[in-house]
């Protein structure tokens, strides 16, 4: 092979990691709630392009989200390239009022079903990619040094919400380790947004203060600077295997109207790698009554579930579960914890019968209700209904399954429940993990 062919056969192998799509199509759905929890819609990927679904799963009814044909039709003229319905050029969909809105080709568009209308549309107006809008759009938070600051997006008035945030022990950073201080000073931008999560009713915002004082320190050199200067020395924390001092993360509710800081009552959490926040090991329940995260100790064989009192601190155990080795709350590494809280249950993901399926726990008291699938297969994701009153949920399945299905969702069937159901044999009741009282 030529020096041009080996290049391009060594660019085939790093497309595989970063765009699997190409080779395994429909391994993934990620549903999106809508009407009040009483159906989703969902993207699949066949590897050429996407298709988008709906599901009503009380009618045990999927068609298509919206006409497909009309969307491949105005993108396919403005570009004169060919466009197939079964695999349109984009991703994701913006849904805004009546209309669908994508980015194709480049361009910007806006689809309108009721009176059957593909258009160019102006491209949204950019926001700050250094702040965190608020989910009413109306304040925005970002970094100032190692504090945070709070912005009204209508009158530009800005004010502080922490004032004590010092070096290595800051406020809303990750672990200087996974910065990427050197890709972010190339891409012009002095670091990344910071780690916060907003309630849902944009009154207060969770955060974490992190703690790097005492983590060892890396040396770093630059060998070429781009601007054609001497070496330059970078120093970071950075911890190595084995190290006793890890990063930090001290959970903090602030108040962004009072400026009132409200500190987890509680140790602070292992952070060796990512932010809790942003692997979404912490969230707000819907109501912001409470904040509930996920911890585990350094040999990661025990997966405890939290609740945090975001008016006082306090900090209670709901359940955990504990294994001979690590106990994950899902099988990928980084993606979303298949953890659900409800109303007054919680929905926990195990593989603790060699498979990883779904248990119910009693949110107040952590005792175990039962189990919501079973088989030779393993659950890869779920959603469950945002609507306190429909009890339902998908799951997505390999292999076969023993519970009843909803029609096939993308390549691989999904599992659906509308309603939970206890085990119906002691020989189907899963191994109890250790329960942990905790206030709901």
């Amino acid at each position: 092979m030529s020096t041009t062919q080996d290049h391009q056969a060594a660019e085939q192998l790093l497309r595989r990691p970063a765009r699997p799509g190409e080779l395994v199509v429909g391994d993934k759905v990620r549903p999106q709630w809508i009407d009040g929890g009483t159906r989703f819609r969902y993207a699949v990927s066949n590897g050429l392009g996407s298709r988008f679904t709906l599901v009503d799963p009380a009618a045990g009814t999927r068609e298509p989200a919206f006409d497909h044909a009309l969307l491949a039709t105005a993108p396919a003229a403005a570009s004169g390239q060919d466009v197939d319905p079964e695999a349109l050029p984009f991703t994701g969909v913006e849904v805004t009022g009546d209309a669908v809105e994508f980015v194709a080709f480049g361009a910007y568009w806006r689809h309108r079903p009721g009176d059957r209308v593909c258009e160019r549309a102006e491209f949204p107006a950019a926001g700050n990619p250094l702040e965190v809008p608020s989910p009413d759009g109306e304040l925005a938070v970002s970094l100032r040094g190692h504090d945070l600051w709070a912005r009204s997006l209508s009158e530009g008035r800005e004010w502080e919400l922490t004032t004590d945030g010092e070096p290595d022990h800051g406020y809303g950073r990750g672990p200087q380790s996974t910065g990427n201080s050197t890709l972010l000073r190339k891409m012009g931008l002095p670091h990344l947004p910071p780690a916060v999560l907003w309630s849902p009713d944009s009154t207060k915002v969770l955060a974490h203060r992190t703690d790097e004082r005492d983590v060892r320190r890396t040396h770093l050199v630059e060998a070429a600077p781009a601007d054609g200067s001497a070496p330059l020395l970078h120093t970071r924390r950075y911890a190595y295997a084995g190290d006793e001092n890890l990063p930090r993360a001290e959970l903090v509710v602030l108040d962004v109207a009072t400026g009132t800081v409200v500190r987890a009552r509680a140790e602070p959490l292992l952070m060796p790698n990512v932010s809790p926040i942003l692997t979404q090991w912490a969230w707000w329940a819907p109501d912001a009554s409470a904040v509930h995260f996920l911890d585990r100790p350094r040999d990661l064989r025990t997966l405890t579930l939290y609740r945090l009192d975001p008016v006082t601190g306090e900090v209670s155990a709901v359940l955990d579960e504990s294994g001979d080795r690590r106990v994950d709350p899902n099988q990928w590494l980084y993606e979303t914890p298949i953890v659900r809280v409800l109303a007054d249950e919680v929905l926990w993901y195990s593989q603790r019968d060699g498979w990883g399926h779904l248990y119910r726990y009693d949110l107040r008291t952590g005792a175990l209700l039962g189990r919501v699938t079973a088989g030779a297969w393993g659950g890869a994701g779920t959603t469950s209904s945002p609507s306190p009153t429909t009890r339902s949920i998908s799951s997505t399945r390999r292999r076969r399954s023993t519970a009843r299905r909803c029609p096939s969702y993308g390549t691989g069937p999904v599992g659906c429940w509308s309603s939970w159901s206890a085990p119906t044999s002691a020989s189907s009741r899963p191994p109890a993990g250790r329960r942990r009282n905790g206030s709901g």
